[in-house]
C-alpha cells in the first residue's frame, strides 16, 4: 500500500511537470520524479521499470529505472518492453 501512495505522488508531480514552461523548473521537476522513481523501486523490490511523458503526441521524456533482466543485469530503458498482462485495466479504472 505504501508502494502505490508513493507511486501516486510521483504521478501527482508529473501532472505538475507538465503544466510548467521553464527548462529549468522542468528540469528540476524531471530530477524530483526520479528520485520518486528510485525511491519507488526500492520500496517495491521491483526488477524494474519505465515511464514516459507524452504531450501532444510526442514524447518529452522517457527512462527506465532498474533492470529488464535481473539475471543478466540489463538495465531497463525508456524502450523497454514488460510484459504487464491485464494490470492496465487496474491502472485505468484507478485513473
Amino acid at each position: 500500500m505504501k508502494t502505490l501512495k508513493i507511486f501516486t505522488l510521483a504521478l501527482l508531480c508529473l501532472t505538475n511537470v507538465l503544466a510548467q514552461s521553464n527548462d529549468e523548473v522542468f528540469n528540476n521537476k524531471i530530477k524530483s520524479l526520479e528520485e520518486n522513481c528510485e525511491t519507488v523501486l526500492n520500496v517495491s523490490k521491483a526488477a524494474g521499470f519505465s515511464i514516459a511523458i507524452v504531450k501532444d503526441s510526442s514524447v518529452i521524456y522517457s527512462k527506465g529505472f532498474g533492470f529488464s533482466d535481473i539475471e543478466n543485469k540489463i538495465p531497463a530503458t525508456g524502450n523497454t518492453i514488460f510484459a504487464i498482462g491485464s494490470s492496465t485495466k487496474a491502472f485505468t479504472a484507478s485513473l
